[in-house]
């Protein structure tokens, strides 16, 4: 069941992204990924991280091969594992984040999902800039056509879109877990803010030339 739900995450997540273009799923698409890292051990919690990410980029990046086929006029067997390594080297980043959250939640089970949106960003940061300058699936690219909430990354980039959106899934599972409303309200009044004042930012008139 556990592996069923880190997988059906990784679907979700890239129902989030084009051709499909479902970006509302993802302020729930890591909710089932959550639940099959609940009181796992590390080393069970990176495989199931790693299996997740690993149906989230190979559906995501379905176009990889058939760049190099074309443009690089290399074979169809060859352009596939280029596409499988890839697909391979960026799960790694989920695997890595399940592996510090359950890690963390062993020894302190509230904090590993009061930190998990710390975690989430650390390892889309660290990839993006130092293990692959492959920015491609970051989950707040996900919300494009969310122009309210969009307006949040012309302060603190995608990276807070991201946080922001595994706020509010760590925090709905965290008030489950613990049979506490608090979290979730919180991070549901916070988000709504967010998207209150992105809204009100778009109402502001753009500054004339003339001024």
């Amino acid at each position: 069941m556990s592996f069923l739900l880190a997988c059906l995450s990784g679907t979700i997540t890239a129902f989030c992204f084009p051709k499909f273009n479902l970006f509302f799923l993802a302020w729930v698409c890591l909710i089932p990924l959550f639940f099959s890292l609940h009181r796992k051990k590390p080393g069970r919690s990176l495989w199931l991280g790693f299996s997740g990410g690993f149906v989230y980029y190979a559906i995501l990046l379905y176009w990889i091969p058939a760049v190099p086929e074309h443009y690089g006029n290399l074979s169809p067997i060859l352009s596939f594992l280029i596409y499988l390594l890839l697909v391979i080297l960026m799960a790694l980043s989920w695997a890595g984040f399940a592996f510090v959250f359950a890690a963390l939640s062993s020894s302190f089970p509230r904090l590993g999902f009061i930190l998990a949106p710390f975690i989430w960003v650390s390892f889309e940061y660290t990839f993006t800039f130092f293990l692959t300058g492959f920015p491609w699936g970051l989950l707040g690219y996900s919300q494009v056509k969310n122009l309210a909430f969009l307006q949040t990354a012309s302060v603190a980039g995608v990276y807070a879109l991201s946080f922001v959106l595994v706020v509010l899934q760590s925090f709905f599972v965290l008030s489950l877990k613990s049979r506490k409303r608090g979290p979730f309200f919180f991070a549901l009044t916070a988000v709504l803010g967010i998207h209150l004042a992105g809204f009100l930012s778009l109402k502001v008139p753009a500054p004339s030339k003339d001024t």
